[in-house]
């Protein structure tokens, strides 16, 4: 998954100075905002992969945290009885 995630990067990074190295040969205005647009958009993505992942481990996290829980409960009735 992590592999994919750097292979996708790369192609949009080279697709980005590509896109870059035109405008600058042409300066042309309209492809230069085009290009902004698409490196809004990649950050966007990477802003929201991290987000996933971070959202991910939270949720892990808790129901870790519940099963502990759990846990404790069955130790403390035990100790109990």
């Amino acid at each position: 998954m992590k592999l994919k995630m750097i292979v996708m990067n790369n192609i949009g990074n080279q697709f980005v100075k590509f896109l870059f190295l035109n405008t600058w040969m042409m300066k042309d205005m309209v492809q230069i905002i085009m290009v902004q647009i698409i490196m809004l958009l990649l950050i966007v993505v990477k802003i929201n992969h991290f987000l996933d992942s971070q959202l991910k481990r939270m949720d892990y996290n808790s129901t870790m945290f519940i099963l502990r829980l759990k846990l404790n409960k069955l130790t403390t009735i035990k100790h109990i009885y």
